[in-house]
């Protein structure tokens, strides 16, 4: 797949495919429910050219080496309901908020195996407060960045997104341990192992 994104009309154009037979969506695949780029976003249903959701269904744009297919025009469908999750990140000895730490949240796969990291690029503020916005109906874990200076860890916490927004989440955060040594290689003096 060739991911586009749409400009300000809503015009797109996916470039250097090699000759073949395509099919065209947009929006988000059900059975891979975190975004990726171009999706359209966490709430866009996934939508086939002419404008079915129903991949058997979508008509195939076939091109030829140096070919151009114009007027693939996709028909999207209505957007999915999105909710919103807030509360605060604190500290789990002292209960004072964890204020300025960089926060995400990802998706839990099916059977709790693994996480799929979505969001990063917002803080908590000055009381810990953090709030998420635009998440579909799932399970949620909410991540903490884990680097040499928050020294942080987080307790695990998932989010059960309904059929409502949640509020009043307290995520409870600990500081780390820590781990420290040399690497050294075997059989190599110590000048050589230290350039390496």
């Amino acid at each position: 797949s060739s991911p586009s994104i749409t400009d300000d009309r809503g015009v797109y154009r996916i470039y250097g495919l090699p000759p073949g037979r395509y099919k065209v969506s947009t929006g988000m695949d059900p059975e891979r429910p975190y975004p990726l780029p171009a999706q359209g976003g966490p709430n866009s249903p996934r939508m086939f050219y002419p404008g079915t959701a129903d991949e058997t269904q979508a008509t195939v744009v076939e091109i030829s080496a140096g070919g151009e297919a114009t007027d693939i025009d996709i028909t999207l469908g209505r957007p999915e309901k999105t909710f919103t999750a807030s509360g605060r990140l604190v500290d789990a000895e002292t209960g004072k908020p964890v204020a300025n730490i960089a926060f995400g949240y990802g998706v839990l796969q099916p059977g709790g195996r693994g996480m799929m990291p979505l969001n990063f690029s917002q803080r908590s503020d000055e009381q810990g407060r953090f709030r998420i916005e635009g998440i579909r109906s799932g399970t949620y874990e909410m991540m903490i960045t884990a680097n040499n200076e928050s020294e942080i860890y987080w307790e695990s916490s998932p989010l059960e997104i309904k059929d409502a927004d949640i509020t009043n989440v307290e995520i409870r955060t600990h500081r780390g341990a820590s781990i420290n040594g040399v690497v050294v290689l075997e059989d190599a003096d110590r000048q050589t192992a230290a350039a390496k």
